[in-house]
């Protein structure tokens, strides 16, 4: 179903109360690339009441074990609005960066050269550091056997900024930044990361009430179904166990184009929060967004596959939800088949012409 938002505004469910300001249009935009203009405003809603509502928390669990208060959710302590605005230049730089991503750099493999992967690497640091931010890069030297090519040793890099608060909580926000050997990733993941810098830019000014890290992560692409991306692996097993206790959550960002709708899944296990206060919002502000109807008895309702920069997180007991374009009722039913119009991830056809070509314009 094509998305489209005439302005007004929506007030968080939970509290404390968050008062999200859509960024306004003139007209109704029904392509696919409506998608990603709208999941970077509903992303930064989603982000600010997920983690107020858990400074919020932590707040009243902090106060009822230092006190003799009974705490309720009924009766929170008083929280003021904060209001979160996303205007189209917002919308706009978020298609501009996956643009330039896609077309600048659309090899982006851990095949051959690897030259694109590596300027991709250098352009998401360049607008890190350009945003405000010191990013670092946490390489790792994997043995990685990827068929039929054999088995190398060879650095993963992620590319971390961070927006350091007083609080020891952080919530993480991904997406992955290589693609596969043969399409140059246009949906699969320039969407994602333009998404991710654009969040990075607007909560650089903003105050939040914890650490927000905007990490790209490297090597999603030649990932498995048991460790998931291998960069993301690679960051989530060397967190500390005292760091995932203080991970409120995190959202993967992954294909925000190419598909019928747009969805937000929690993992095969573990804490459905991120996910089930994304589909409330969204239905408060009017956008369609769903979740994995279950019509796939592999997949329970409401949850993906072990696949994707998810995973890693997920196993370490971190609630994680997972941001998609596609469509979970046709085809084999299990979020393969993109669209009626067909499939673009993982495939020649993702690329920003023929994206154009099936979809339009956003403007």
């Amino acid at each position: 179903m094509p998305l489209f938002f005439e302005g007004g505004v929506g007030y968080s469910p939970i509290y404390p109360r968050v008062l999200v300001l859509p960024y306004q249009t003139t007209h109704r935009n029904k392509n696919m690339f409506e998608h990603i203009l709208h999941s970077t405003r509903f992303w930064v809603g989603v982000i600010f009441a997920f983690v107020l509502h858990s400074a919020a928390t932590t707040f009243l669990l902090w106060r009822h074990s230092h006190t003799a208060d009974v705490v309720t959710s009924s009766a929170p302590s008083p929280t003021p609005v904060m209001h979160v605005s996303i205007t189209d230049a917002d919308a706009q730089n978020a298609y501009d960066l996956m643009e330039k991503i896609s077309e600048s750099f659309p090899h982006r493999t851990h095949i051959d050269s690897q030259q694109d992967l590596i300027a991709t690497k250098n352009f998401i640091a360049q607008q890190f550091t350009a945003y405000g931010y010191a990013p670092e890069s946490a390489t790792k030297t994997y043995t990685v056997t990827v068929n039929p090519y054999g088995t190398f040793d060879e650095p993963i890099a992620n590319i971390i900024a961070k927006k350091e608060t007083a609080s020891e909580k952080q919530i993480i926000i991904a997406a992955h930044y290589d693609t596969s050997d043969f399409a140059t990733g246009a949906a699969d993941n320039a969407t994602g990361v333009g998404a991710l810098l654009t969040l990075a830019q607007k909560f650089q000014n903003i105050s939040t009430p914890c650490d927000i890290l905007f990490i790209a992560m490297d090597d999603e692409e030649r990932g498995d179904t048991l460790i998931g991306g291998l960069g993301s692996s690679s960051y989530a097993s060397h967190m500390s166990d005292e760091e995932v206790k203080n991970t409120l959550g995190m959202i993967n960002l992954d294909t925000l184009i190419g598909g019928d709708k747009l969805y937000v899944h929690s993992g095969k296990k573990g804490s459905t929060t991120i996910r089930d206060l994304a589909l409330t919002l969204a239905q408060q502000q009017n956008i369609h967004l769903e979740t994995n109807p279950g019509l796939n008895t592999e997949y329970l309702t409401g949850t993906t596959g072990n696949w994707g920069d998810h995973v890693g997180f997920m196993e370490r007991g971190i609630p994680i939800a997972y941001f998609e374009s596609t469509n979970w009722e046709i085809g084999a039913k299990d979020g393969y088949t993109q669209s009626v119009k067909g499939t673009f991830f993982n495939t020649v056809r993702d690329n920003l012409p023929d994206l154009t070509r099936t979809f339009g314009t956003p403007y």
